[in-house]
């Protein structure tokens, strides 16, 4: 069952990326959320029990910029090893 918290602090989260990606990689920001839309990223961020929800824009935008240039998700862990998230989420 989907927690509407959950879901409002995704929908908040999302503005805050956009711009991000935007910047960096030169496109306006109808681009930039059709990229972001279309990420393994943003499949996470709105899969609930990926938890992806629980990271800031930056660590986000840093995951998609990740993704976008390597074609992988990864995520680096505090204990610097890396777990390839996308092979873990179920049905995404």
């Amino acid at each position: 069952m989907k927690d509407k918290r959950v879901d409002t602090i995704i929908s908040l989260i999302i503005p805050q990326i956009i711009p991000l990606i935007a910047t960096h990689y030169f496109v306006d920001e109808q681009s930039a959320t059709k990229m972001f839309y279309k990420s393994k990223t943003y499949a996470a961020l709105t899969n609930q029990n990926s938890g992806f929800w629980h990271y800031s824009p930056i660590v986000l935008f840093d995951i998609f910029s990740n993704e976008y240039e390597n074609n992988e998700l990864i995520v680096s862990c505090s204990n610097d090893k890396t777990i390839k998230i996308w092979k873990r989420i179920p049905s995404l």
